[in-house]
């Protein structure tokens, strides 16, 4: 049995992490928050009928993680918070009914996987990213760490604060990079300038719209599978083919 009052739990060192979850008849994705040797949380965009003292039979699937099997775990309901758009939950464990995948899967969190300190580079620099402007470059570069620290947060759980923090950076240095961009192309009379602003402009538009879905709900895996497509991906993209153009007709002005 596991500590019911749960302030062995508070104190206890916590890890965030990713994995499917079969409860009460609900089969389906949700994000675990804080997890550890006594209790969790879970988040589904699905409302599921449960309530605070509920005894439950559980299962934990973990995500993206070789050699570790599905465990089961029978815990008590501690509180339950339903928005729109999102379902929380808290568990407090009390019984293991597979000790051994368990105790691997905290283990594999604690090796490497805690919130305190996960650093996560999704989007790395390289060659193929280089226009040759050295303004260019530099606030590229910025940008690029902006976007890696805020999945940082995302995947740490770091908490609202820092979370808002990491997006209004982000968020803001977006919007000065593409003003000194759309400069240089008025300044060297750029004709793709028309073109470009639209790019600008409409990118600026989904960041704002998605950041506003993680401050809402939070990181979950759609918004974050969604953020790494609609800014990074599609950044990296950009770069490479439209700014690279941009670079090029500069120097050719410059000559």
């Amino acid at each position: 049995m596991y500590d019911t009052e749960g302030e062995e739990n508070r104190k206890a060192e916590r890890y965030i992490c990713n994995a499917g979850i079969s409860i009460n008849g609900f089969d389906g994705f949700a994000v675990l928050k804080n997890i550890n040797m006594h209790g969790f949380c879970m988040a589904s965009k699905t409302y599921i009928t449960i309530a605070p003292h509920e005894t439950l039979a559980t299962r934990i699937i973990p995500e993206g993680v070789t050699g570790i099997d599905a465990f089961d775990l029978n815990v008590e309901v501690i509180w339950v918070k339903s928005t729109p758009i999102l379902f929380t939950a808290g568990f407090l464990i009390k019984e293991k009914t597979d000790v051994k995948p368990f105790q691997q899967y905290i283990a594999h969190l604690k090796g490497g996987h805690s919130s305190a300190s996960t650093s996560k580079i999704v989007f790395k620099w390289d060659d193929s990213l280089t226009t040759g402007n050295t303004l260019i470059d530099s606030e590229h570069k910025q940008l690029i760490q902006a976007i890696n620290d805020f999945f940082t947060v995302c995947y740490n759980n770091s908490g609202g604060e820092n979370l808002q923090k990491t997006i209004n950076f982000m968020v803001d240095y977006t919007i000065k990079h593409f003003y000194d961009e759309e400069q240089l192309q008025i300044q060297y009379k750029y004709p793709g300038y028309d073109n470009h602003r639209k790019f600008h402009e409409g990118f600026k538009k989904r960041a704002r719209d998605l950041m506003v879905g993680f401050i809402h709900s939070g990181p979950t895996n759609d918004l974050i599978r969604k953020a790494k497509h609609d800014i990074g991906e599609v950044l990296i993209e950009h770069i490479k083919r439209e700014d690279t153009r941009l670079a090029a007709h500069i120097r050719g002005q410059q000559l």
